[in-house]
């Protein structure tokens, strides 16, 4: 895939996502269900990541090293508990506002680079289709199968 099917991929998976998570309410939002986790946090999640890899596309369009010197990009083991325990603090509806801005911004990013980064195996490439399409394609999924579950 070219640079414009990456984002466009996201940019589809993203509405996929909304609008697999438009029909519950902040009750349904809010239960554990999806292993341990609510859909609040699994979205948290998302959003984390997406905040994360913004800021390497970010540097990338600066000519920068996609993360500073000392700073590593981790694991989901490492990072994903806090990207869980901070969306407690946080309505659901809130936390589906910070994923719409935080996606806008990765899109964003990513337009702001040129098309040899979206290259299979670069950088931009395995961010757009790891984490970007691919992330919240297998998310909704789980979201969609929680959602038809009976209450």
């Amino acid at each position: 895939m070219d640079k414009r099917q990456q984002i466009d991929a996201v940019r589809n998976e993203l509405a996929l996502l909304l609008a697999a998570t438009g029909g519950l309410d902040e009750a349904a939002l809010t239960i554990p269900g999806i292993g341990e986790w609510s859909v609040r946090e699994v979205i948290a999640h998302i959003t984390g990541w997406a905040l994360l890899d913004t800021r390497i596309l970010q540097r990338l369009a600066r000519g920068e090293r996609p993360l500073p010197e000392g700073e590593e990009y981790g694991t989901g083991e490492e990072r994903n508990p806090g990207y869980a325990a901070e969306a407690r603090t946080k309505t659901a509806a809130a936390v589906i506002d910070e994923l719409r801005a935080a996606f806008a911004a990765l899109i964003d990013a990513a337009e702001a680079l040129p098309e040899e980064r979206f290259e299979q195996g670069r950088t931009a490439q395995r961010i757009m289709q790891s984490d970007g399409s691919d992330h919240m394609a297998a998310h909704r999924r789980e979201i969609e199968e929680f959602s038809r579950r009976p209450s």
